[in-house]
């Protein structure tokens, strides 16, 4: 999602927090940013994330707990990012605990979509925000090569960005890493797999201020309509 390689190029293939694993070896859209002097900022529900963040960066672990991890982006979503990646863990703690799409599994999926609701609002208007997983599940994993576990939600708005469209093209994984460079300005590895998800960004895009007439000011609708 973050590097835009397969597995069997970044080699992140463990489980957990394992130091003497060492970081990964590839670049990564949040390296590439802290080389070109953009602030990054990682707020994330699981410590093995530590394997892939930055040198430089700013890196916050919190509980096992999508509430923590929303109250702590809000404060740093205020004070000044440029790539701000937020790790919501509940989803995929419940489905390996009460089995994907079990009424438990349902309930959590609601309760975090609360938490991005909450989030939301604090983002600048500005902002250019990606919504997704890394994989689905069936009953308490996602192992095997099935839809169900390659199968992944991937939303997309923000200045520049086409609204209201469904995107008709096939959209991996790695297309994240590499969509949301492209709308940064970056330039990842020539050899990465992911994509940008061109279907999504407008041939001009249109830039507004972060503060300034932010129509969520007068219309509590925006993230609706957006």
């Amino acid at each position: 999602m973050l590097s835009g390689y397969l597995p069997k190029t970044h080699r992140v293939t463990w489980d957990g927090w394992q130091p003497e694993k060492g970081m990964i070896t590839v670049p990564t859209l949040l390296s590439v940013a802290r080389q070109a002097g953009f602030q990054t900022v990682m707020v994330v529900g699981k410590h093995k994330l530590l394997h892939i963040a930055p040198e430089g960066g700013k890196f916050l672990s919190m509980p096992s707990n999508d509430d923590a991890v929303v109250n702590e982006a809000m404060v740093w979503a205020g004070t000044g990012f440029d790539v701000l990646f937020v790790h919501l863990p509940e989803v995929d703690l419940v489905g390996h605990a009460k089995g994907w799409m079990s009424a438990d599994y349902m309930a959590r999926v609601a309760a975090t979509d609360r938490a991005i609701a909450r989030l939301l609002p604090a983002i600048p208007f500005s902002a250019t925000i990606i919504i997704t997983g890394d994989h689905g599940g069936v009953s308490f994993d996602h192992g095997a090569d099935r839809t169900e576990n390659l199968r992944i939600p991937w939303i997309i708005t923000g200045p520049g960005i086409v609204g209201g469209k469904a995107i008709t093209s096939a959209v991996k994984t790695m297309d994240t890493a590499a969509t949301a460079a492209r709308i940064l300005g970056l330039i990842l590895p020539a050899d990465i797999a992911g994509k940008p998800v061109m279907d999504a960004i407008l041939p001009t895009p249109t830039y507004y201020p972060d503060v300034l007439n932010d129509p969520r000011d007068e219309d509590n609708s925006y993230f609706r309509a957006r």
